[in-house]
């Protein structure tokens, strides 16, 4: 099967650094796999030396890649020691540390004097009124509600909504007391997932209010302030996803988990590479001692691949074969103490648990109930 092109771009990069591909090499490229599905592709950098490369081309790499229309990014970091240790993937984030010793090289910023005494503090820089509609603007454009799904937020945000305690349904309560005219509810599920309403705990009389968090009362007030054009969607459409407010309270609570997750695969790379170091350095080991179990037995049949438990060359052999010092040294300790072969660990990752919902934003106006009063 012919390598992917993004795989054989980044390839020919760091081969025409100098780099050579392949198990027990420099480098090696494979995929990035989650739950069965590949997310990405990464460089699996074996040496010492492919480290210090790859650290010093970083800016190369990245823009060699770009430029063929396979953007990978190269990450660099720095043990305590100082040596390199690089990441090359097309996705995740990217980090390049500075080398300690030429981070205790920078000189530390002079600290500001004190101001004297009677000083008056400085004031604040304002927010640009300008540059605030425009974000508001932006806020409000990126909502993406149909016009149904903006009046639900908006009679959530005046405490409108409940769930009827008996039959269930969703319910809006225009007049105190009234028991409300039932609405569709098949707009509820995104709204909640997206961050903007939460539905309560039952009351005195079992009903369960839908309540606005605080990217909904946020979002309730840019769409009446700005009055963007509803999206025109059919009820299928309404039940699809919908995106939390940009930059908003939910938006940064995904946007922290992501980011925990990906150190997380981070960790788990990192080992996967170490771990497939000490693999291939495991089956060189066994290849040099099967080359001399061969060679002093004289077999070519390539069936007989395991040389059998504790053997060890005598002196002789060791002296008409010419068999290197170091492959008997491993002989012995193997006979004396077999290394097992070393395990891969495992990468089928799991997904994070959903952070918990948003709390409800009980900062808005409150409808005065009379039926609850009434006990009704």
């Amino acid at each position: 099967m012919a390598a992917m092109p993004h795989v054989t771009a980044i390839a020919r990069i760091l081969r025409g650094l100098g780099l050579t591909q392949g198990r027990g090499r420099d480098f090696r490229v494979t995929g990035d796999y989650q739950n069965g599905e590949r997310i990405g592709t990464f460089v699996v950098v074996l040496t010492a030396h492919a480290d210090e490369v790859i650290a010093e081309h970083a800016d190369e790499i990245e823009h060699l890649s770009d430029e063929a229309g396979y953007p990978y990014r190269v990450s660099v970091r720095y043990d305590k020691k100082e040596r390199p240790m690089t990441t090359v993937a097309n996705y995740g984030g990217r980090v390049r540390e500075v080398p300690p010793a030429a981070a205790a090289a920078l000189e530390e910023p002079a600290k500001p004097e004190p101001a004297p005494a009677g000083t008056p503090p400085t004031p604040l820089p304002e927010v640009d009124e300008r540059v605030q509609r425009r974000f508001e603007r932006t806020q409000a454009g990126r909502l993406g509600w149909s016009e149904g799904q903006a009046d639900l937020v908006l009679a959530a945000a005046d405490s409108l909504l409940y769930r009827h305690p008996v039959d269930g349904t969703l319910r809006r309560q225009d007049m105190p007391g009234a028991p409300g005219r039932v609405v569709s509810d098949h707009r509820l599920r995104p709204l909640v997932e997206a961050g903007f309403l939460v539905i309560g705990e039952p009351d005195a009389v079992g009903r369960r209010r839908i309540l606005v968090t605080a990217d909904g009362r946020t979002a309730a007030r840019l769409w009446r302030k700005w009055q963007p054009v509803p999206a025109d969607k059919t009820r299928s459409e309404e039940l699809a996803e919908l995106p939390p407010l940009f930059r908003g309270a939910e938006a940064h609570r995904r946007m922290a988990q992501w980011n925990q997750e990906e150190v997380r695969r981070e960790a788990q790379r990192i080992a996967l590479m170490e771990a497939q170091e000490e693999l291939y350095a495991w089956e060189e080991r066994q290849a040099r001692m099967l080359r001399a179990w061969q060679k002093v037995n004289e077999v070519s049949n390539p069936a007989l691949s395991r040389v059998p438990a504790g053997w060890v060359p005598t002196d002789m052999e060791v002296r008409v074969y010419g068999i290197p010092e170091q492959v008997v040294d491993e002989l012995r300790e193997e006979a004396v103490s077999p290394q097992p072969k070393p395990k891969l660990p495992d990468m089928q990752w799991t997904a994070e648990e959903r952070p918990a919902a948003l709390e409800a934003d009980i900062s808005g106006p409150e409808q005065l109930d009379l039926l609850a009063l009434c006990g009704a």
